[in-house]
């Protein structure tokens, strides 16, 4: 990103490696795997299950 603040530049450079993972995929991932079982999507901020995951899900998962 560049920026110019009245005169002064700055460059700022985003240098993360990120992999966006959809809900499914780490599900999928989770069960080949075979060390770890999935318990369920869950909504953010309540304690409910979800049927499918939702944006602003939580995944909860237990080690075996």
């Amino acid at each position: 990103m560049k920026i110019n603040d009245n005169g002064q530049k700055i460059i700022i450079k985003d240098q993360g490696n990120f992999k966006i993972i959809f809900p499914q995929e780490l599900k999928t991932i989770i069960d080949l795997e075979g060390n770890f079982e999935f318990i369920g999507f869950f909504e953010r901020g309540k304690v409910r299950q979800l049927k499918k995951a939702h944006t602003n899900s939580i995944i909860l998962i237990r080690k075996k």
